[in-house]
């Protein structure tokens, strides 16, 4: 309760300072961007702001904490072995790093096609009258269809990168592992 408390609290803070900036903001980024890209960058970063504090609340406090725990139990138990099956570890942090960088600049690119497909409906909702007079429903329809091909290929892009990163680091972990293992 507390956790979805706060994780709400913050999120309403960050939406009405958002709301507040875009309030004041000069006239020129409205004619310079479009409603797609601004309505993109809010729906996600207030997303992303959202998990993440999820994410740090309830996982990342609770996995310290074991680590923690489990690390100086180690050390009192067996120190060699403990500092042993710490050997690649910054091979699993540099690997973390590196697709999390690869994964980041994937999604900007997914962030701008969505931020294109969102202006696309924006702009044909608002002109639907004009394309059914003009009969431009299936050129329109296409449009709509290659957009939306274009974020779901971007998006298991994504995916495919994401769980190939997992695997890699599942791989270190689990010969770290057999490592410690074959050690000890």
């Amino acid at each position: 309760y507390l956790q979805r408390k706060l994780s709400l609290s913050i999120l309403f803070d960050v939406r009405n300072r958002l709301f507040e900036h875009i309030e004041y903001m000069d006239t020129r980024n409205f004619h310079e961007k479009s409603i797609g890209d601004f309505l993109s960058r809010i729906t996600e970063d207030i997303q992303g702001i959202g998990e993440y504090i999820n994410l740090l609340l309830q996982t990342l406090l609770m996995n310290v904490l074991m680590v923690v725990i489990i690390f100086s139990i180690a050390i009192v138990l067996e120190w060699k072995l403990t500092l042993i099956s710490l050997v690649l570890v910054p091979l699993i942090i540099f690997s973390q790093k590196h697709y999390g960088k690869k994964i980041g600049k994937m999604f900007e690119v997914f962030r701008g096609l969505d931020a294109k497909f969102l202006n696309f409906l924006q702009q044909r909702l608002t002109l639907v009258s004009l394309i059914k007079i003009f009969s431009k429903e299936k050129y329109e329809l296409d449009k709509q269809k290659k957009l939306s091909n274009a974020l779901i290929e971007k998006d298991i892009e994504i995916t495919k990168l994401n769980n190939f990163a997992a695997v890699v680091v599942s791989m270190l972990i689990f010969y770290s592992t057999l490592f410690v293992l074959w050690y000890g």
